[in-house]
């Protein structure tokens, strides 16, 4: 008889939850990044379906799929649940989340965001660090001026019911901007395929 009678080895559906539950968020951001590109695209002079850049929507989708959503679900199942059990105020709690969101992982994930797609258009490795060091400062100013705003508005104003679709609505905007910001050329460097 085994030592372990009354013990269920866990089930394979419950072993690959929290695998899916990175796999989901990654591809919900490849969605939300998709629609952000074609805003770009739109915006940059795209009339048509066939005047798309299909293989840039395609890599900026893949940043969002392979580095932004696994990181997010990363932040939300490590951090988040340390911030909140830390605090019994709720809009304390909410308040620290949002300070080390925005001193934390906001910084990671752009930076993680400039470094792969000039990493994966640019051939010019020394226009490379420039040009990521510009883009870099540039979109940081730029979430800083927009995103402490929304999450305070977010956190304090909007109805629960309501945040995830007003989170959704502000990752398209900053997402479209983000496509812009990113594929701007600078001058002097050519890229290996067509941005």
């Amino acid at each position: 008889m085994s030592v372990h009678t009354g013990a269920r080895s866990p089930s394979l559906k419950s072993a690959m939850k929290p695998l899916w539950d990175y796999v989901y968020l990654g591809f919900w951001i490849a969605g939300l990044m998709v629609v952000g590109d074609l805003f770009a695209q739109h915006y940059s002079g795209a009339k048509d379906i066939k005047s798309i850049k299909w293989m840039r929507t395609a890599r900026y989708a893949s940043i969002g799929m392979g580095f932004i959503g696994p990181t997010i679900k990363y932040w939300f199942n490590i951090v988040h649940p340390w911030l909140v059990n830390q605090q019994q105020n709720y809009a304390f709690a909410n308040l620290k989340e949002i300070v080390n969101v925005q001193l934390y992982l906001a910084p990671t994930l752009n930076l993680g965001v400039v470094f792969l797609s000039n990493l994966s258009k640019s051939d010019c490795a020394e226009y490379t660090e420039q040009g990521m060091r510009e883009k870099y400062i540039s979109v940081m100013e730029s979430y800083y001026k927009f995103w402490p705003a929304v999450h305070m508005f977010s956190t304090f104003v909007i109805k629960p019911n309501s945040k995830l679709f007003f989170a959704n609505i502000m990752a398209i905007w900053w997402f479209t901007y983000l496509s812009i910001q990113i594929n701007e050329c600078f001058e002097g460097c050519e890229y290996s395929s067509e941005t």
